[in-house]
């Protein structure tokens, strides 16, 4: 017990992951991978929808920010 109270990374996800039964192992891993997937979506989306703004739209939404501060 002290010696895994010693470990600094005791409390990181990959130990505490390594530590559970197979089932919830494999449910952490499957989670992950939707969750990644998810995002990755999003951020594709978002990045897809940036690229194709103008120039006028940009701007506006940075003069929008700036007057929010």
């Amino acid at each position: 017990m002290l010696l895994a109270a010693a470990n600094v990374d005791s409390e990181s996800l990959e130990v505490v992951i390594a530590t559970l039964d197979d089932e919830r192992k494999k449910n952490v891993r499957e989670t992950q991978q939707t969750l990644t997937r998810f995002t990755t979506s999003i951020t594709q989306r978002g990045s897809a929808n940036l690229m194709a703004m103008d120039e006028a739209e940009w701007q506006r939404l940075v003069d929008e920010a700036e007057a929010g501060r």
